[in-house]
């Protein structure tokens, strides 16, 4: 599992396995996880830095998901949904900024209810989560919205509130955009959660203040049969810690290297801005906008 609830946390807070290359291992042994659908409990795997595989969340030995868990064995965008309706509770809807302390031993009641007209009963993990009575989850970076995106319908996308900071958009459908795949043009909404593959052969630049990626998508040249030029993401490290660094540069390798070794390809999502001088280029400020994920090309998003 890719993402996990932190226990204790009310509303729920989500976060992505990968996030925990940044915290500091006594804080991880301290914090407990569990499902964000049924809430068992989870072990953190792989979230020491320079590892080859994408870090991940298991459950502990002989224990199973709870039946009708969308997380589960079974479970997937059609069985995310009871009686029409989606869990919420289960896909976070707010962005939100890492406390100072990420102490899980009470409820956090600095975080502000997003007015989605839902009632706010009931915990996540439990049954009344998977009906669509508990609180919408929060989350500390993308990587959990974006695998939330990947686990919806059609239909959930278009229902599930989402607020990210600077996107014009109040649902999931809305506030995801896959670039272009075969032009550069100027986008109609120049800051979305923008997603795609990412190029195989590209290796990423450093200019000292920001890294620049080369995605698979651009303006294609049909008689050399190739992109004639390229969207490029641009993402500013100037204010990150040398620990948020390697731990950027960690999840793009370890994305790129699992792609590779199980046959998926390599995807980047990044909530960004399309640079206003510079239509094939997209920029990102904070690492917790991007998230690099290996995927299947069958169930890849359009």
């Amino acid at each position: 599992m890719d993402t996990a609830r932190i226990e204790g946390t009310d509303p729920p807070v989500q976060v992505a396995a990968q996030e925990l290359r940044v915290w500091e291992p006594m804080e991880v042994a301290a914090t407990a996880f569990t499902c964000v659908g049924c809430g068992e409990r989870l072990i953190p795997k792989a979230f020491g830095l320079n590892k080859k595989v994408q870090a991940y969340f298991s459950l502990h030995q002989h224990r199973h998901h709870e039946s009708g868990c969308p997380e589960g064995p079974a479970g997937g965008a059609g069985d995310a949904v009871v009686d029409g309706v989606a869990p919420v509770g289960h896909w976070p809807s707010m962005l939100i900024a890492v406390p100072t302390d990420r102490s899980t031993s009470g409820p956090s009641s600095d975080l502000p209810a997003l007015r989605d007209g839902r009632g706010a009963s009931g915990g996540a993990g439990s049954g009344a989560a998977r009906r669509g009575a508990s609180t919408s989850a929060r989350a500390y970076s993308i990587g959990p919205f974006a695998h939330a995106f990947l686990r919806m319908s059609v239909e959930q996308r278009t229902q599930a509130p989402i607020s990210l900071p600077g996107v014009d958009a109040d649902r999931y459908q809305y506030a995801f955009k896959r670039l272009p795949q075969w032009s550069i043009e100027r986008l109609a909404f120049p800051r979305r959660v923008f997603y795609g593959q990412l190029r195989w052969t590209a290796r990423i630049g450093d200019t000292g203040t920001e890294y620049r990626l080369s995605l698979h998508a651009g303006e294609w040249d049909s008689e050399a049969k190739r992109f004639q030029r390229n969207w490029e993401l641009r993402v500013d490290h100037t204010e990150w810690t040398a620990r948020g660094r390697a731990a950027f540069l960690d999840e793009l390798e370890s994305a790129i290297n699992q792609a590779r070794d199980q046959d998926k390809q390599p995807w980047f999502f990044a909530l960004a801005t399309q640079h206003p001088d510079l239509p094939s280029v997209i920029v990102a400020h904070d690492r917790r906008h991007v998230a690099f994920l290996p995927l299947d090309a069958t169930s890849a998003p359009a």
